[in-house]
């Protein structure tokens, strides 16, 4: 939710969430789950629990989560965002991005395996617990087209996306910004669009 500039929608939170090995290695510590997502019912109960310290509001045509006072967002970057390190801080910047271009969108993602029991209760001795699951993470286009035909632009990922992509080192990053963003010629026009739309 730091990270993001606006905010982040429930959905957003919930797949970037359900993309981190790291995270859901903390969740599942005993079990596979058929389902290899965070569990709907975990984010409800984080929420209760910050739900003094967060508000809701609009930010590019979304509904967002986003912190209640400008000090919470100033001590959640000092303790979380500027303590990372470059690989964690990768990790964090690398699933966003492939939330918003959509990198595991109905395919499964490898994940491994380091739990000697889960291993043997699991049969992964043989593949050295490398398995495959699917994150279900929702469509992230650069346009939705409602029943009557009107389109809307995905603002989030207009305005995240190129936020996100900046983050990243540049050997990760410019092979990405060039195919979905420069050579990409539905992105661009979309961002032109919105450009005029906002003058």
């Amino acid at each position: 939710m730091t990270a993001c500039r606006n905010g982040i929608s429930q959905n957003e939170l919930e797949d970037v969430l359900s993309l981190d090995d790291e995270v859901l290695a903390s969740v599942f510590q005993h079990y596979i789950p058929p389902v290899r997502r965070l569990p709907g019912i975990l984010w409800t109960r984080i929420r209760n629990d910050l739900d003094e310290y967060i508000t809701e509001k609009e930010a590019d045509d979304s509904s967002v989560i986003f912190w209640y006072h400008r000090r919470f967002i100033e001590v959640a970057s000092a303790e979380y965002i500027s303590k990372m390190n470059s690989k964690e801080r990768e990790a964090v910047f690398q699933n966003m991005v492939d939330l918003y271009k959509e990198t595991w969108k109905g395919k499964s993602k490898p994940f491994k395996i380091n739990d000697p029991k889960l291993l043997n209760k699991y049969n992964l001795n043989e593949s050295n617990g490398e398995i495959q699951a699917n994150r279900f993470t929702t469509s992230q286009p650069i346009e939705f087209v409602d029943a009557n035909g009107r389109i809307q632009f995905n603002r989030r990922k207009l305005n995240e996306l190129p936020q996100f992509l900046s983050q990243l080192t540049a050997n990760l990053a410019t092979p990405i910004i060039a195919q979905e963003i420069v050579f990409n010629y539905t992105f661009m026009r979309k961002v032109s669009i919105l450009l005029i739309e906002e003058k």
